[in-house]
């Protein structure tokens, strides 16, 4: 019998800081707003370092999304991946942890596949050609396959048309012959 007293200690012990951990909560959430803070708090994950272009993006977004909330809604930035690289972002996303992300065409495709033909080289003419296809209609079903998975897809970033990453030069299209 006295074995089993250290596990109700700690038992009883977990409880109580379950107990204290709501009550926290639940007192937070009850506090009067003073004007000087936000009633709602988001985390906005970026892959990228401060001074790149997508994640000064973010920070107007959030800048712009403050001001015109007058300061009821406040987004937090976390670059250079401080949250987790794109798919673990992807996974908190869908669980509520985190509420904005930036995430590669490639890394969503890994979640819906659909998005694959997206990436496909020399699918557009040029960046208006693009352009208007993630703007228009077929842009807008992509966007909504995202809330089959517990996502939901606001917008479109440009990554560049026609872009190719390589450890060495490309000088032609390789023949598949």
């Amino acid at each position: 019998m006295k074995k089993k007293q250290p596990y109700i200690i700690i038992a009883a012990c977990a409880l109580v800081l379950i107990v204290m951990a709501v009550a926290g909560i639940l007192k937070v959430s009850i506090k009067k707003r003073t004007g000087n803070e936000p009633e709602y708090i988001f985390l906005y994950a970026e892959n990228q370092n401060s001074d790149y272009p997508t994640t000064q993006g973010a920070k107007r977004f959030a800048e712009l999304v403050y001001e015109r909330t007058e300061g009821r809604i406040k987004i937090l930035v976390k670059p250079d991946a401080e949250l987790g690289s794109e798919m673990q972002v992807i996974q908190q996303m869908q669980y509520g942890g985190v509420a904005f992300a930036r995430i590669s065409l490639s890394q969503l495709a890994e979640f819906i596949p659909e998005m694959n033909v997206l990436q496909m080289p020399y699918l557009y003419s040029g960046p208006e050609h693009m352009w208007r296809v993630l703007d228009g209609e077929i842009g807008d079903e992509f966007l909504l396959k995202t809330r089959e998975h517990d996502l939901v897809g606001l917008s479109w970033y440009d990554a560049g048309a026609r872009n190719f990453y390589s450890t060495s030069p490309i000088t032609c299209p390789m023949s598949l012959s």
